[in-house]
């Protein structure tokens, strides 16, 4: 077998709690993770000229910088394995709208290139190279839902069977999670986030319960930055939704409805209303997975 694709799934977060700024500059987090349906498709082969290409359905930047390279690259550095393969990235996750996007991509190259060249890495192994690309990519890689602690490196999955039915607009633009870290002002009172109790909720499948719980301390400081989220976060709830929250540090706005019919129709409501990038997704229970 010379050529694999995966599915490499988005997040959302239910909830994002500030707990404190550390001394070298990163913030301490306490957040609800979890794994959507939302997904793009990963294809790597091994090719017979030496390297790693980089393709993808939507224009690359610099691709050295790309997390999918970055990953593929510290496979063949960590395994010491030369470098040859080719990896297609067809995108649907939209780009800086807080679901992990590039990190799933990234999570789905080291799962492709571990399974091509034969399982040379153990899953804890995969794990501590994922964390070495970025915080948030072991949570991709396991998938499902996890509480993050710490930097979001810290984590504890739960096994949770229920299923939750969202809508997500994002913005005309997206948000820079580096400038909204660099303006949250630590000094500022802050609403508290009862993780314990939204985790409650999530495991007993209660949306409603769930909502009242919901909180991002991030979505302000990226509402600032981006008036707009105020206005897609109430057309989320004038169409039914239980609450609307953003994930991550943005710019996805994300309504969660009580059911998949509650949620359809909202969808079709909002793009009928021109809200044009609207996404429709339920919560799913992985990260990487085969099609």
């Amino acid at each position: 077998m010379h050529i694999v694709t995966f599915k490499a799934h988005a997040k959302i977060n239910w909830s994002l709690s500030v707990t404190g700024k550390r001394d070298d500059g990163y913030h301490e987090l306490d957040m609800l993770l979890q794994s959507v349906t939302m997904h793009d498709f990963i294809t790597v082969s091994i090719q017979r000229s030496k390297g790693i290409d980089l393709l993808c359905s939507r224009p690359l930047g610099d691709i050295e910088n790309n997390l999918a390279f970055k990953a593929a690259n510290a496979f063949f550095q960590h395994t010491e394995i030369l470098p040859d393969c080719r990896i297609y990235l067809h995108k649907y996750i939209p780009v800086c709208a807080g679901m992990g996007g590039g990190s799933a991509d990234a999570a789905a190259v080291l799962t492709a290139l571990n399974r091509l060249y034969g399982s040379p890495l153990r899953r804890t192994e995969l794990s501590e190279l994922a964390l070495s690309l970025g915080a948030d990519v072991p949570f991709l890689l396991q998938g499902g839902l996890a509480r993050a602690q710490g930097i979001g490196e810290q984590l504890t999955f739960f096994p949770n069977k229920h299923r939750f039915y969202f809508v997500g607009i994002m913005p005309r633009r997206g948000a820079s999670t580096r400038k909204v870290f660099s303006l949250f002002d630590d000094s500022l009172p802050r609403r508290p986030v009862n993780n314990d109790a939204l985790l409650h909720a999530i495991l007993h499948g209660d949306p409603a319960d769930a909502a009242k719980h919901m909180h991002n301390h991030l979505q302000p400081v990226t509402e600032s930055l981006l008036p707009q989220l105020t206005e897609l976060r109430a057309a989320l709830l004038r169409f039914g939704a239980l609450t609307s929250v953003m994930t991550g540090s943005g710019a996805l706005m994300y309504g969660l409805f009580a059911s998949a019919e509650a949620a359809d129709s909202a969808y079709a409501a909002l793009r009928k209303a021109g809200y044009g990038r609207v996404f429709r997704f339920d919560s799913c229970e992985c990260g990487i997975e085969t099609p």
